[in-house]
């Protein structure tokens, strides 16, 4: 628990000197993701995501509110880039059960501890010397540095960090066709072809112009629940999102 302990103050000074930093530069975005049940169409959750940039522009931070449609708090999620924009460190508390997880990306493997309320675990993943390493958030800033590579036609193969199942997993990025030219549309899939066939892919679309995420559909990293229950699989959701600030 000492470790434990030491970790977080470690990640909430670094936090909010980077917020410091980048609130003093007034390189700070805001934008907003409505969730919607893609069977019924129902409203899930509202995210509220604050960016903390640099000078340049890199991602420093990334704070995320997930609230459901009455406005109470589900989920608290705090990303911190630092020099590895693809695989940020990560902080995610679950408020209906007060589950969660942090993991920390090292040079050669992630640090996951992951707190299911009546224990705690301790992972260590080891990362490829081959395969870029991505941890949620990180494939926008992956899709980000590729941009003219995946719009030429390129296929981008990379290891996604699983934190439920403590492991990498292999995934592919590329472009599909779209009749909206002021958009850009790619999908998410696993890179095996077997399993290709049994999973939905992600499907990203973004601004042509600005190069921003504008709709997601898919899988989401938001747990479901049942009234008080929160259960053991993900919303699938279709999210439309609205930026608030620009810098």
């Amino acid at each position: 628990m000492k470790s434990r302990f030491i970790v977080k103050c470690v990640f909430l000074v670094s936090l909010l000197c980077f917020s410091s930093l980048s609130l003093s530069a007034q390189n700070v975005f805001e934008f907003e993701g409505h969730a919607y049940d893609i069977d019924n169409q129902d409203l899930l959750y509202v995210e509220h995501h604050t960016v903390y940039l640099d000078g340049e522009g890199n991602y420093l931070s990334q704070q995320v509110e997930y609230k459901d449609p009455k406005g109470v708090l589900l989920v608290l999620k705090t990303l911190e880039y630092g020099n590895r924009a693809f695989l940020p460190s990560m902080s995610f508390q679950d408020k209906r059960n007060n589950h969660g997880f942090e993991a920390t990306a090292a040079a050669e493997h992630v640090f996951l501890e992951r707190d299911s309320g009546s224990s705690l675990d301790r992972f260590e993943v080891e990362l490829s010397s081959s395969m870029t390493p991505v941890l949620d958030a990180g494939f926008d800033r992956l899709l980000a540095k590729n941009w003219d590579a995946l719009r030429s036609g390129e296929v981008l193969e990379f290891d996604f960090f699983a934190p439920t199942r403590a492991s990498m997993i292999g995934f592919r990025l590329s472009e599909m066709a779209s009749d909206d030219k002021t958009s850009a549309r790619f999908k998410i899939e696993p890179s095996t072809w077997l399993i290709r066939l049994l999973v939905d892919p992600i499907i990203l679309d973004y601004d042509a112009e600005s190069r921003r995420l504008v709709r997601y559909k898919g899988i989401t990293n938001i747990p479901r629940s049942e009234g008080n229950l929160v259960l053991d699989e993900n919303y699938r959701a279709e999210i439309v999102y609205k930026y608030i600030g620009t810098i």
